[in-house]
């Protein structure tokens, strides 16, 4: 039971930051217009609607426009996750779509961790020692099995 608590609250964290909407920022350019930067995770669909949505339906332009690999939560360092950011300002379209074109790494899974081979030491009879051997071998992804008889 003690495991399993830890385990439901990992999960639950989880869920949340997959499920987590686009984020949005505001702040005033130097023209004066208000730029608004949209974030958003796994697809720009919620990108575009959430830009429309700040515009109180209308139209709008991107003025910049990038994606990147982070993690669930923040994009901080490279991760699996891939972050689409745009910045729009309210008004007048110029008809250019986002390009989304990548900065820093591809996304990409954390390593896993590798065991280390275990090593057998068998120790061999004299009265077999002179004996035929035959060996197979067989390969499983970077383990090798050998059986000797």
């Amino acid at each position: 039971m003690k495991k399993l608590l830890p385990l439901l609250a990992v999960s639950t964290i989880t869920l949340v930051g997959c499920n987590a909407g686009p984020q949005v920022k505001s702040f005033t350019g130097p023209t004066g217009e208000t730029v608004s930067t949209v974030r958003c995770t796994r697809d720009t669909t919620p990108c575009f609607e959430k830009a429309s949505e700040q515009c109180g339906g209308g139209t709008y332009r991107v003025t910049n426009s990038y994606r990147n690999a982070g993690g669930l939560f923040a994009d901080i360092l490279p991760g699996p996750v891939t972050w689409y950011t745009m910045s729009v300002v309210c008004g007048k379209p110029d008809g250019v779509m986002p390009t989304f074109p990548l900065r820093g790494e591809e996304p990409k899974m954390p390593p896993m961790p590798q065991q280390a081979p275990v090593q057998h030491q068998t120790i061999v009879p004299q009265s077999i020692i002179n004996k035929p051997v035959n060996c197979t071998s067989r390969t499983s992804g970077s383990i090798i099995n050998t059986n000797c008889y």
